[in-house]
């Protein structure tokens, strides 16, 4: 689908009430599928090109409502006709939208049994019955669960991604506050809401983060202007996931290269 281009399969239900969910085949896959021909010579897809994501349903998709997890206010406002930035991104690098998520009402923190206008998420985890948390709960379980699902997009604010995605088992990113468009978002609170993502897999994570961000000139560090040290703990690291352990190595090295910081790692002595 093109830019925008967004078409709702009526057969997988609305407003959380589908016992189905519709999907694109594996057909559609970057391995596999051919560029259209039209397309100019020596194009390349995008590395996210046939993966599939679900959309917290607090960013806006034309054709849709949005329900910002609250009953009444899905029921007060009509049919969008504009699309978060974020989305348009995505469908710009060949990402199949499946559908919307669960969320908070309103984007706040509420345990499961305050989720009175629709189902909370069920945390795949231990026995089922885990807390999935908020307001990103819904976004990091069905990471968890569903292993057609490739990840999902949704926001933090103060913990709304990382905190569910901690509880869920999966991999949660928020980018630095204003580096990803918010525009086509409801926001809880405007200088703090970010667009952030979950997944399973950390090595794509790079390629969601390029095709979201904003354009423009670098923005020169204010700690690059005098010599920082970021003593960094090492009880944590997780020896028995040798990927997860890389990514983090290159994420200091990174940090090294582009602020002129000095990473000193240490242990907690408590």
């Amino acid at each position: 689908m093109g830019a925008g281009a967004v078409e709702q399969v009526n057969s997988s239900g609305n407003g959380y009430r589908s016992h189905g969910i519709a999907i694109p085949a594996r057909y559609y896959s970057q391995n596999i599928i051919e560029p259209d021909l039209t397309a100019k010579k020596n194009h390349t897809l995008s590395p996210l090109h046939g993966m599939r994501v679900a959309i917290k349903d607090n960013f806006h998709i034309s054709g849709t409502k949005t329900s910002l997890g609250n009953r009444a206010y899905y029921e007060t406002y009509s049919v969008r006709n504009d699309t978060a930035d974020v989305v348009l991104g995505l469908l710009d690098a060949g990402v199949h939208i499946v559908g919307k998520v669960h969320l908070s009402s309103f984007a706040m923190m509420e345990h499961p049994m305050q989720s009175v206008d629709y189902q909370a998420p069920f945390n795949p985890r231990g026995d089922g019955y885990l807390i999935a948390g908020g307001s990103s709960g819904a976004s990091a379980a069905a990471v968890a669960a569903y292993d057609w699902l490739d990840f999902s997009i949704c926001s933090d604010t103060t913990g709304s991604a990382r905190i569910p995605a901690l509880q869920a088992g999966v991999f949660g990113f928020r980018p630095s506050s204003k580096s990803i468009s918010g525009k086509g978002l409801l926001k809880a609170w405007p200088a703090f809401d970010t667009p952030a993502w979950m997944g399973r897999d950390l090595g794509f994570f790079p390629h969601i983060l390029r095709a979201l961000h904003l354009s423009g000139p670098k923005a020169e560090p204010e700690f690059a202007k005098s010599h920082v040290e970021i003593l960094y703990p090492t009880d944590f690291i997780p020896k028995d996931s040798p990927d997860q352990e890389q990514a983090m190595e290159d994420f200091i090295e990174d940090m090294v290269e582009y602020g002129g910081l000095t990473m000193t790692p240490g242990k907690d002595s408590r």
